[in-house]
C-alpha cells in the first residue's frame, strides 16, 4: 500500500517513517493537530525484504481517509515550524546540578588529556633534539 492507499479499515497511510521512534513523533505531532494516528508496530516483525511490501525498516503512520488532507497540512506545518526554530534563541535554562557536575568533570578531564598530549610531545621533541645533537 503506498502513501495515501485506503485500507479495508478505512485507515490511509499519510507518510512512511523510517523507525518505530520517527512514527510515534509524527503520531504525537498529529495528535497536537486534533488528528487521530495509528502505527502499527507488528510492521517490524523481521521479514526477509524480498517478502516484504515495504522496504526494511518502513513504518506506515495511518489516519482516517477523511484526516487525511489536514494530516498533511499539519505535518507540513509542522516541518516549516521546526525548520524555523533558532536554536541560538532558544534558552534552556541551567543544567541540573549532578548533570553540570559530570560536564564539569569532563571538560576537566579534557583538559588533563591536553595536557598530558602536549607535554608528551614536548618530550618527544627534547628527545629527538638531545638524540640529534
Amino acid at each position: 500500500m503506498s502513501a495515501g492507499d485506503a485500507s479495508a479499515s478505512g485507515l490511509v497511510t499519510v507518510v512512511e517513517a523510517a523507525s518505530e521512534f520517527e512514527a510515534q513523533t509524527v503520531v504525537a505531532v498529529l495528535a497536537d493537530a486534533g488528528i487521530e494516528a495509528h502505527v502499527f508496530p507488528l510492521a517490524t516483525i523481521p521479514i526477509p525484504d524480498a517478502l516484504r511490501a515495504r522496504p526494511s525498516g518502513a513504518m506506515p503512520v495511518q489516519v482516517a481517509a477523511a484526516d487525511l488532507a489536514r494530516a498533511r497540512a499539519a505535518l507540513a506545518a509542522a516541518r516549516e515550524a521546526a525548520a524555523s526554530l533558532d536554536w541560538d534563541a532558544v534558552e534552556l535554562g541551567d543544567p541540573p546540578p549532578e548533570i553540570a557536575a559530570s560536564l564539569g568533570r569532563s571538560r576537566g578531564r579534557r583538559r588533563l588529556r591536553a595536557l598530558a598530549l602536549a607535554l608528551i610531545a614536548l618530550g618527544a621533541i627534547i628527545a629527538l633534539a638531545v638524540i640529534a645533537a
